[in-house]
């Protein structure tokens, strides 16, 4: 925006304005590089990304090869599609073109899983690295019992930043893992005793 301001010099008010223009670009990570639609099933470009680093707002579409801009798509044919998402904040700048591999209807046979979020823990509490978690094996049968821990640092009695990393393997033996980092924060009550 434009911002009036002044300043004063032996007694004397100089107004003039100040142009602050946002010029950063938001920093985009997707969910996952590979996505399992249904036939007709409307994705939204904006659930394809897990975490966007920005002060603004942002907004999420599909850039078709002539230069189109969809918020959602639908596909209407079995397949393996690879699509361009963009991310732009209100301000215009753009996020690097993300790239992900949509597969639609049962040629889908790659496993998802979900609800694997940076958290952070208070030191001394629980932490169940189970928790929301969920996959899939691709033609939407739960298979969050199969999943395997591949790495767990996690220690919630020590203040740090942590990893776990999650492994999910279908029966067609495709496989996806995922890292989710886990910060220990200080437990504020017990500093105030």
């Amino acid at each position: 925006g434009v911002y009036k301001v002044s300043a004063s010099y032996a007694g004397v008010e100089f107004p003039f304005y100040i142009k602050i223009q946002d010029t950063t670009k938001p920093v985009v990570t997707l969910n996952q590089v590979v996505f399992n639609v249904n036939l007709n099933e409307e994705i939204s470009a904006l659930n394809l990304i897990d975490k966007v680093e920005d002060q603004s707002e942002v907004i999420a579409y599909f850039l078709e090869d002539d230069g189109t801009k969809n918020t959602t798509l639908k596909f209407t044919k079995k397949g393996s599609y690879i699509v361009n998402i963009i991310v732009e904040d209100v301000a215009g700048n753009q996020a690097a073109k993300l790239r992900a591999k949509i597969v639609v209807g049962s040629l889908g046979n790659h496993p998802t899983l979900e609800g694997i979020d940076d958290v952070e823990i208070v030191q001394g509490t629980h932490f169940d690295i189970m928790e929301g978690v969920k996959a899939s094996d691709g033609n939407g049968n739960d298979i969050t019992h199969q999943i395997k821990i591949l790495k767990n640092t996690v220690n919630t009695e020590e203040v740090g930043s942590y990893e776990v990393i999650y492994s999910i393997t279908n029966s067609q033996g495709n496989n996806i893992q995922r890292t989710r980092k886990v910060e220990v924060i200080k437990n504020e009550s017990e500093k105030k005793k």
